[in-house]
């Protein structure tokens, strides 16, 4: 069972379902910034988002949920997340700042941070096992057929499951609801193959943004800042170190890769190859997307789930 207790008062607990790609990118926060923090892994299909522990942290059963008990608060959303990171100043001195010093570098950030984290990369994950010509090569977890009938059934069941919790926790009953209304609109998305096609060209408009950013800044030689982590001649999306833009930007590309999408999404665009390329290469990435918890398949041991980590 997940470890649900009150944060010390210098203690910063994440729950979160490491498949998630929401989760992911605030894992690659905590990582980059080198914030030590708890994580708590939640089995998303097991169902354990739905206890009143849970519930009473994040209403609407979501993760990733993040408590700090430093200033004994609880965040639920990535990008409000991130931002707490970032401008909480009893954490500013912890590691890789994730915002550009430049005031113009700064906007362009949280203005792609903003793009990507609108993105509906749940809808995408789900459509992606749906239909069969989408002619994509899947990776990891993603390209287990078990994995895969696993996600079709929670899809199906997805609808009634939030409904008959509703009905077991009548004090989030509304909340519930709400995310039923969210669920209902999603389904639009995935109910017919041409309706996914323009939810997966709305995706693709987003890469062609970053991709066209990234070739701008190829040209414009604009000298170096703060010290690259990887190189001298190249710039991360909107500046030489990487910043939340880069967060969201990241493992958008490795859940696009997991998904089988790479070809398609990735491939054709040059300056995003070569990104995800570098991307590789940085730790905080790497341990985020490849956590103890997705070695293990998530449910075979919850225990082994629920560890410490201190960059």
């Amino acid at each position: 069972k997940p470890d649900f207790h009150r944060p010390t008062s210098d203690e910063i607990i994440l729950y979160y379902y490491p498949l998630s790609y929401y989760s992911q990118v605030v894992l690659m926060a905590l990582y980059h910034r080198q914030i030590p923090f708890t994580a708590c892994a939640l089995d998303i299909r097991r169902g354990d988002q739905f206890t009143p522990e849970f519930l009473a942290l994040s209403p609407r059963g979501e993760v990733p949920v993040l408590q700090d008990g430093i200033n004994e608060r609880t965040y639920t959303d990535s990008l409000q997340i991130l931002h707490h990171l970032e401008h909480n100043p009893l954490l500013g001195a912890h590691g890789y700042s994730l915002a550009p010093e430049d005031p113009q570098e700064e906007f362009r950030c949280e203005e792609f941070a903003r793009k990507l984290h609108r993105l509906k990369l749940d809808t995408l994950t789900f459509g992606s096992v749906l239909f069969n010509d989408l002619d994509i090569e899947p990776q990891g977890h993603f390209a287990s057929e078990q994995n895969r009938e696993k996600m079709r059934e929670y899809i199906r069941k997805r609808k009634a499951i939030y409904r008959t919790e509703a009905l077991n926790f009548p004090e989030y009953s509304g909340t519930l609801k709400r995310k039923l209304d969210d669920i209902q609109h999603e389904w639009h998305f995935i109910e017919k193959r041409e309706d996914y096609e323009t939810l997966l060209i709305s995706v693709e408009q987003a890469l062609d943004e970053c991709e066209a950013e990234l070739e701008s800044r190829h040209h414009r030689g604009h000298p170096k800042r703060r010290g690259s982590m990887v190189g001298n001649d190249t710039w991360w999306l909107c500046s030489h170190d990487i910043c939340v833009a880069d967060i969201f930007l990241g493992i958008l590309i490795w859940r696009l890769f997991e998904l089988g999408f790479y070809k398609r999404m990735i491939e054709p665009r040059p300056y995003l190859t070569k990104y995800f390329e570098r991307l590789q290469r940085v730790d905080s990435f790497g341990r985020a997307t490849h956590p103890k918890a997705v070695a293990s398949e998530v449910a075979l041991n919850q225990n082994d789930m629920n560890e410490k980590r201190v960059p």
